[in-house]
């Protein structure tokens, strides 16, 4: 039986933390892939996005455009434009 929360060790939290994230990436993944333009646009219109969320969702999810040229073109890291994408995704799974 696994143990719940605090009761877990350091290594179990971020192993478990790592599975969550990658079912919900899986998720949101399966979704752009078989979504339609209109779906994809509703989605975007059901959660509030910032102006650089707006253009980060836009260029990694619409255009599947690489991480380093979204940080290029907005004009900050790489690091920044993760940080941003988790906050989208926690967004989204909400709708999805």
């Amino acid at each position: 039986m696994q143990a719940q929360g605090k009761d877990r060790s350091p290594a179990e939290r971020k192993a478990h933390k790592e599975r969550i994230l990658s079912e919900t990436s899986r998720r949101i993944n399966r979704f752009f892939k078989s979504a339609i333009k209109r779906e994809v646009d509703e989605a975007a219109d059901k959660i509030s996005l910032s102006d650089r969320q707006s253009v980060i969702f836009n260029d990694f999810y619409v255009r599947r455009s690489d991480v380093n040229t979204i940080a290029d073109k907005i004009g900050s890291s790489p690091e920044t434009v993760y940080k941003e994408l988790r906050a989208i995704r926690r967004k989204l799974i909400r709708i999805i």
